[in-house]
């Protein structure tokens, strides 16, 4: 037991989330052997666990409880990257706030990820709840802002404080960068609803360079 410690150490460090599913492809071991050899080092104090198949070496000891991990490492390394590829993104009101285009937030922040095995579900990481929802289209590095932008058409009267002719400069200043051809673009839009698709186009997001 102590040389798979080691090797945790060794390959994740502390302070660090670590993944079930990340430990069984490193391996080779089964998801049955690994979850247990987890679990037996967490009885012993030298894992917490997290949630379910989750967990993290501490670097030091608490003098209030457990120690615990940052919750947006968690975040990151279960939805936004898997494989250090991007699988997942913000959503929601929070990223029309980040844009601009409202000054209200929301308490419960909500991620669209290539990880969720059903269209919505609320997760929790600590006190963190967090709303997990399946994408249209698979996120990857390439469409993920195209997907985020589509994402906020769909519900822009409830995301956005401003009109979506006003909007148009920031949209298309936020997907400047994109390396996605015309045809991409028009392909991912029929995924999603018609309201959505004439948005896109109305702000011009259908084409490869997009229209200022």
């Amino acid at each position: 037991m102590s040389t798979f410690y080691e090797y945790l150490i060794e390959e994740f460090g502390y302070d660090e989330p670590i993944l079930v599913q990340d430990v069984v492809m490193k391996t080779g071991d089964s998801q049955g052997t690994v979850r247990q050899r987890l679990r037996r080092l967490a009885q012993d104090d030298k894992l917490i666990r997290v949630q379910n198949g989750i967990y993290f070496i501490p670097s030091k000891k608490s003098k209030f409880g457990k120690p615990i991990i940052d919750p947006k490492k968690v975040l990151n390394k279960k939805y936004l990257y898997r494989a250090n590829q991007v699988s997942g993104y913000q959503s929601g009101l929070n990223f029309g706030n980040r844009l601009g285009l409202t000054t209200q937030t929301a308490s419960v922040q909500t991620i669209v990820t290539n990880e969720a095995s059903r269209y919505q579900r609320i997760v929790q990481i600590y006190n963190n709840k967090i709303i997990i929802k399946k994408p249209r289209v698979a996120v990857t590095e390439r469409n993920y802002k195209f997907l985020q932008v589509l994402d906020l058409l769909n519900d822009f009267d409830d995301y956005s404080e401003k009109t979506l002719q006003s909007s148009k400069d920031t949209i298309a200043s936020y997907l400047k960068d994109i390396d996605l051809t015309t045809e991409e673009r028009k392909e991912i839009i029929t995924y999603y609803p018609m309201k959505t698709q004439i948005r896109a186009y109305e702000v011009g997001v259908t084409q490869s360079e997009v229209t200022q």
